[in-house]
């Protein structure tokens, strides 16, 4: 959405937010439309249980998340922004509609507290496992929110069931035989997850991605072409 000019009068602001939210509401069930459920392998329901388990008790704080995420990367007037606040979940992360967080993804680099992170990543996770979505947003968002600080408040737990959707997107990627970016020692969310100083000695990122991956197809006994 496109602004002529900054509001000023409150009276402008309501204008302003109400425009924006009529074309949030068109905008969101557009996109929403293209988002078809994936038939899930037993691994991935598995993980998926494993990802609601370990993330239950995470909450949302008060900070930006995805509606309020996707006003600011509108420039929406600031108090605005505050009021859109007051329309997201902030409880039970599973109680998140799965469309607005898709309408929202290109928001999702504005949440501003390792807080929000926590909170937003297993409802992301959810929904790319669930449906047919490019994972390549998630990627450069995870490294937004990595410099913020999120990953040290991940449970050894959550952090498991991160590297494991990691290891599960590259692999649907793999299996599609479409480019995979964790052959690229530049690839960010693998770095984030695994750092160079967790490599084994005298190994890149990118063999030690290459290594995780080999390692979690063989636990699950995938073997493509077989």
């Amino acid at each position: 959405m496109t602004r002529n000019r900054i509001p000023g009068t409150k009276q402008e602001q309501q204008a302003e937010l109400q425009q924006w939210l009529e074309w949030y509401a068109g905008f969101r069930e557009e996109i929403s439309q293209g988002a078809q459920l994936r038939t899930l392998e037993l691994r991935e329901a598995e993980l998926l249980e494993r990802i609601c388990t370990a993330f239950a008790p995470v909450r949302g704080g008060q900070g930006v998340l995805y509606l309020s995420g996707l006003a600011c990367d509108d420039y929406l007037h600031p108090e605005n922004v505050e009021r859109v606040k007051g329309q997201e979940v902030r409880g039970d992360w599973r109680s998140i509609p799965w469309q607005d967080l898709l309408a929202c993804r290109h928001g999702l680099g504005y949440v501003d507290t390792s807080e929000g992170a926590c909170y937003l990543l297993p409802a992301c996770m959810c929904l790319l496992m669930e449906r047919e979505e490019d994972y390549s947003l998630l990627e450069s968002t995870l490294s937004r929110w990595a410099e913020r600080g999120f990953l040290a408040r991940l449970t050894a737990g959550q952090l498991a069931c991160t590297a494991d959707f990691v290891n599960e997107m590259r692999l649907r990627k793999f299996l599609a035989q479409e480019e995979c970016s964790c052959y690229n020692p530049e690839h960010n969310a693998w770095n984030i997850l695994f750092p160079w100083e967790s490599c084994p000695e005298g190994m890149s990122v990118a063999r030690a991605a290459e290594a995780e991956m080999i390692a979690y197809m063989e636990r699950h006994n995938i073997y493509p072409g077989l």
